[in-house]
């Protein structure tokens, strides 16, 4: 219980953070910049924007991991507040794992949107819709987890 509310807490915190929305609206803005980039290519234009969203969205996801989960807790020591919470009886790995299951929220959330939006965009240019697009985001998110934990248990 003292991990699912500590993860509430960071997930809140970290949807306030600005760096997640300069990083949601960089991946939302290649996503619609794909569709222009479709139309410059001689070839496959569906093609096109598929790679370039699918990249944006791993890209997002693994950079939103790295700067907010090096960040986590080392804001934490800089505040001082983590004296507050380990004052309490709170163990050291129900305070690191909520930090991390909070970040891990904060990824799924903004890898939906950016899934949604992709899906949105790709049904409007080829009529069909590609459920297929939601496994990337599952690998996204795996791989993206994988960066977060390295960079918590770094910084």
């Amino acid at each position: 219980m003292k991990t699912f509310f500590i993860a509430s807490n960071t997930f809140r915190e970290a949807m306030r953070h600005r760096i997640l929305y300069l990083l949601l609206m960089f991946a939302a803005g290649l996503i619609a910049v794909a569709r222009v980039l479709g139309e410059l290519t001689v070839g496959d234009k569906p093609k096109v924007v598929a790679d370039v969203g699918l990249a944006g969205i791993s890209l997002s996801a693994v950079l939103i991991g790295r700067f907010l989960g090096n960040t986590l807790v080392a804001r934490e020591v800089e505040r001082r507040t983590v004296f507050l919470v380990l004052a309490k009886p709170v163990a050291r790995h129900h305070f690191i794992f909520g930090k991390a299951l909070g970040l891990a929220f904060t990824i799924a959330a903004v890898l939906a949107f950016l899934t949604l939006e992709l899906l949105l965009v790709m049904f409007l240019l080829t009529g069909e819709p590609h459920w297929h697009f939601a496994w990337n985001s599952v690998l996204a998110f795996c791989e993206a987890l994988v960066i977060t934990v390295d960079g918590i248990s770094v910084g």
